[in-house]
């Protein structure tokens, strides 16, 4: 957890924020110390999304703007950071949802909607070229749009349209 007050003289800034425990409550490893995180990087963790995978943690944010996807190895600790889905997104572009597969598959929802009916597009983070390859999702429940992102099972991804769930598989 990271404490917004850098005042407060409760902080230890060189305590972890990332911890990682076994089913039985003991420590695994820990990375990242508080005083790492500047104001910008604690702005895109209260304003983004974060997903889990079997062997990595994911956090796209800020929703809005320039956005970018960081991936921590839960095996090593480590971090690498990747560009959002735009270099020069629209005023209109935010993240909707993000999710990781258990095979690793990355995928944002953004929604570039100005008037109704939204207009969705969801990637899939390619690592080796670095970029986010749009990806096609069915309609679902009669709805004109593409459905929202809400996560993963497995390898399979999740979405919402009203009241019914899809699941659907993205290979990569």
């Amino acid at each position: 957890m990271v404490n917004f007050d850098p005042k407060d003289p409760a902080v230890n800034k060189e305590a972890h924020v990332l911890r990682h425990f076994d089913r039985a409550g003991n420590l695994i490893g820990s990375a990242f110390p508080q005083l790492q995180f500047d104001r910008y990087q604690r702005f895109r963790f209260i304003d983004g999304f974060f997903a889990v995978a079997r062997d990595r943690l994911g956090g796209y944010g800020p929703r809005s703007g320039n956005a970018a996807y960081t991936e921590i190895s839960l095996d090593t600790m480590t971090m690498k950071e990747y560009s959002g889905t735009s270099s020069n997104p629209s005023k209109f572009g935010r993240a909707d949802g993000l999710a990781i597969t258990d095979s690793g598959i990355a995928s944002v929802c953004v929604d570039y909607g100005s008037v109704l009916p939204s207009v969705r597009t969801n990637y899939v983070l390619d690592r080796t070229s670095s970029k986010w390859l749009p990806v096609s999702v069915p309609l679902m429940g009669g709805f004109k749009y593409t459905p929202n992102l809400i996560g993963s099972d497995g390898d399979t991804l999740v979405f919402k349209a009203g009241r019914e769930s899809g699941f659907f598989s993205v290979l990569q």
